[in-house]
């Protein structure tokens, strides 16, 4: 909904759950950021590929070219995390189109009113929604606030390594899992630990 209230953070920690889940899954930045870009010059990677605009860094496949869509669908990943940044930054179709669409906010109040005209607009639409940054003694009035969109609704737990799977998140993680419309052949398997 806004910029750095951890859209990209909470991708990359759902993309590594769905692989200690088992799943094959690759993180896609659909966004004006240019975040995966960067790494490589930040960090030693342990994978790139510059035809397909791929990097692969602390075991997770980042893309960082939307437009190679096809080419990235041909290597069959079970499950495709997109990054679509900043509401609505960019066409709001594509995101629509999507078999999970989960929206990340915050509860300052100007990131409220943001998240209550987001569901206005996408009422009738499937959405998760994860506040970031959100204090425990607000919480369950927050999710009240969702009316219908309450078993919708997570909070997301401080993830200093966003590529470091928290452990403090296996219950938004699971919930999150719980909505993922997943067609695939391979079905995730139920894992009892988490690293921290």
């Amino acid at each position: 909904i806004s910029p750095r209230i951890g859209t990209t953070t909470q991708a990359i920690q759902f993309a590594k759950y769905l692989q200690f889940s088992g799943l094959s899954v690759c993180y896609i930045e659909a966004n004006e950021n240019h975040h995966v870009e960067e790494i490589p010059s930040l960090y030693e990677i342990q994978y790139h590929d510059k035809a397909l605009s791929m990097i692969r860094f602390q075991d997770l496949d980042m893309y960082y070219n939307v437009f190679k869509i096809a080419e990235i669908y041909r290597k069959q990943y079970d499950v495709y995390v997109f990054d679509f940044g900043v509401f609505p930054q960019n066409n709001l179709l594509p995101f629509l189109e999507k078999n999970m669409k989960v929206v990340v906010s915050g509860s300052k109040p100007w990131e409220l009113d943001n998240t209550m005209q987001v569901l206005k607009e996408l009422q009738d639409k499937e959405i998760q929604y994860v506040f970031s940054f959100t204090e425990k003694a607000i919480r369950e009035e927050l999710k009240k606030s969702m009316k219908d969109k309450r078993e919708n609704t997570f909070f997301s737990e401080y993830s200093p390594n966003m590529f470091a799977l928290s452990g403090a998140d296996k219950t938004l993680h699971a919930g999150l899992l719980e909505h993922l419309n997943y067609t695939g052949g391979k079905h995730p398997r139920k894992r009892r630990r988490f690293r921290k």
